[in-house]
C-alpha cells in the first residue's frame, strides 16, 4: 500500500551527492556552472517575492538544495 502523498511533502530532500575530489573543469564548463547558478538564485528570488503561490513552497526546497550544490561544485 502506498503512503499518502501529503504526509512526504513535509520531509528534508536529501542533498546532491558531492565528490571529495577537486572538481576540475574548462573555462567554458566553469561558465556554465555559474549561469546555472545565477538561473537558480533567479528562481529563488522569484519564489521569495511571491510566497503565498501555491507551489511556491514546494518549488523552493529542490532550488535551494540545488543552489547548494552548485555552490559547492564552484568552490571544489
Amino acid at each position: 500500500m502506498k503512503e499518502d502523498d501529503a504526509n512526504t511533502s513535509g520531509e528534508e530532500l536529501p542533498e546532491r551527492p558531492q565528490s571529495p575530489h577537486p572538481n576540475y573543469v574548462t573555462p567554458a564548463g566553469l561558465a556554465k556552472l555559474q549561469g546555472q547558478l545565477a538561473e537558480l538564485q533567479a528562481q529563488r528570488q522569484e519564489l521569495m517575492a511571491h510566497p503565498d503561490g501555491i507551489l511556491a513552497g514546494e518549488h523552493l526546497k529542490p532550488v535551494e538544495r540545488d543552489i547548494r550544490y552548485f555552490q559547492e561544485r564552484i568552490e571544489r
